[in-house]
């Protein structure tokens, strides 16, 4: 399966300019994992100390997950949102 991620535009510079990847895995965790050993930016980004940063809000289809939801499965068209916790209001 696939999941689109999409980082809020304000966090492109620690990926290269990119705000949207496809990722590959079965689950939100799989994902992230793969996804982290092609851009080191997005794994400083996203985790600080192996806990995910908690400036950081993910997003699964609209919904706010933490860790404890990166086992969750995936199925295609699935969205994970990437967004600094201070522009989510």
């Amino acid at each position: 399966m696939y999941l689109t991620l999409r980082l809020s535009p304000s966090l492109q510079y620690s990926v290269d300019g990119k705000t949207e990847f496809s990722l590959q895995g079965e689950t939100i965790g799989e994902c992230i994992s793969a996804e982290k050993k092609n851009y080191a930016g997005l794994s400083e980004l996203l985790f600080k100390a192996n806990k995910l940063n908690p400036q950081i809000l993910l997003f699964h289809n609209n919904t706010l997950i933490r860790e404890d939801s990166f086992d969750t499965s995936i199925s295609e068209k699935d969205v994970l949102d990437v967004v600094p916790a201070i522009e989510a209001g």
